[in-house]
């Protein structure tokens, strides 16, 4: 994010008093509201596949077996890559990989009707690579969260000893 973002001083209070949230920057505040839509849809999209494979079962004449195949081709994908998808996100620019992500799962949403038309194993495939699309969503936004919107600024080294110095014999 650029060097000269604007800073906005906010408030949020709880019963007991109030904490105050000084200079949360307008890039942060946007950061953490691209990050939550990305996951509303993530979710979103995760939820209407088990709706949708009702008329699609009906209309391509899918058994209960190839219905449960199609569902659970998502979670194989998705398995897939928590680990590695974590690993990662502390690699590369969290906000960039979650970009990367929402469109790799994006496109494949929208290959997902073709895929279907081509039969299951187009399906299949295009649902495990929206897993694996997925699957870096979540470690993303945590390492986000945990890399800007929790991080204290570095506090100015004062006078004496550092804290995490050795005392000198």
């Amino acid at each position: 994010m650029c060097a000269a973002a604007t800073e906005v001083d906010t408030e949020i209070e709880f019963t007991g008093g109030v904490l105050a949230l000084s200079s949360v920057s307008a890039a942060l505040v946007v950061e953490i509201l691209l990050a939550s839509a990305a996951n509303a849809i993530n979710q979103a999209d995760r939820n209407i596949m088990p709706i949708a494979v009702i008329p699609m079962a009906v209309e391509l004449d899918w058994s209960l077996v190839q219905r449960s195949l199609v569902l659970s081709s998502f979670a194989y994908g998705y398995i897939l890559t928590q680990l590695p998808g974590g690993w990662i996100a502390t690699r590369l620019p969290p906000l960039r990989l979650l970009l990367v992500a929402v469109s790799g799962w994006s496109l494949t949403t929208l290959l997902t009707p073709s895929a279907a038309s081509l039969g299951l194993g187009p399906l299949f495939a295009c649902r495990v690579l929206m897993g694996v699309a997925e699957g870096f969503c979540l470690p993303a936004i945590f390492q986000l969260f945990a890399t800007r919107a929790f991080t204290p600024p570095n506090p100015s080294p004062g006078p004496g000893p550092s804290p995490h110095s050795s005392p000198t014999p």
